[in-house]
């Protein structure tokens, strides 16, 4: 069990492993509404830093509105075959720049933190944890690849509060082409909830889907998410491919 408040483990780093990015650079994007309205601009860019670590940052969001930032910092292991998440980080800015919400994952310390409305609450982490916050497009590489069925970790939500929660994401079974030759697998990403919960809540949660090009690590090609907790559902496309690929169905 995970309590809040006190000291993180000793020990502590994340049992997560992602595969090795083949894929750097700044991709550009589109923030929509899951009807297609443009809402604002989106990014990522995956780099390497001089210690040889790679950084994930990236935002999207709606033009003089909310938006949403995330970076995670990723080391290589076994060789540089596989990536261990050391810092995962989220914020979500109000039109003026004003902090609604951020989440900090720090896997070597071994502690999450949640901040909203000036209030910072804490968790401590497993000493091998498997959150994720920001790194869910490597994460959910070999689903699209089809070397796994199911990916279970944990995300931590910033709503109203610190939650730990369990997700587990699998293939939809859906493949979608943008160009010819070309095809991307749409996963969708789901909180594990017992069966009672899930009957009562699973109507009224936000369907998060993620669409990965299998021939590739690095960023998906689109999301559908909401773009903070609680904040509406949008549908975020790499410019260049038809969003009208992604929008609800």
């Amino acid at each position: 069990m995970c309590l809040l408040g006190g000291a993180g483990p000793a020990l502590a780093a994340s049992a997560l492993r992602l595969p090795f990015p083949t894929q750097f650079g700044e991709f550009e994007g589109a923030t929509l509404d899951p009807k297609g309205a443009p809402l604002g601009d989106a990014r990522v860019s995956v780099a390497r830093d001089p210690q040889g670590r790679i950084v994930v940052e990236g935002e999207r969001g709606i033009s003089g509105r909310e938006s949403t930032s995330y970076h995670a910092l990723l080391e290589p292991m076994d060789g540089g075959q596989v990536l261990r998440p050391l810092r995962q980080h989220t914020q979500t800015v109000d039109a003026q720049g004003a902090t609604l919400a951020e989440t900090v994952i720090d896997h070597e310390s071994g502690v999450g933190s949640c901040t909203t409305d000036g209030k910072r609450e804490t968790v401590d982490l497993a000493e091998e944890d498997r959150v994720s916050i920001a790194s869910a497009d490597f994460l959910l590489a070999p689903l699209a690849r089809g070397e796994q069925d199911e990916v279970t970790f944990q995300t931590l939500i910033c709503s109203q509060g610190l939650h730990l929660v369990d997700v587990s994401a699998r293939r939809t079974g859906r493949v979608v082409r943008p160009s010819e030759g070309k095809q991307v697998v749409e996963i969708e990403y789901k909180i594990r909830l017992n069966p009672i919960m899930a009957l009562i809540a699973r109507p009224f949660l936000p369907r998060i889907l993620f669409w990965i090009d299998p021939s590739v690590s690095g960023p998906s090609v689109a999301q559908q998410l909401p773009l903070y907790p609680r904040g509406p559902t949008v549908v975020v496309v790499r410019r260049g491919i038809a969003p009208s690929l992604f929008l609800a169905r």
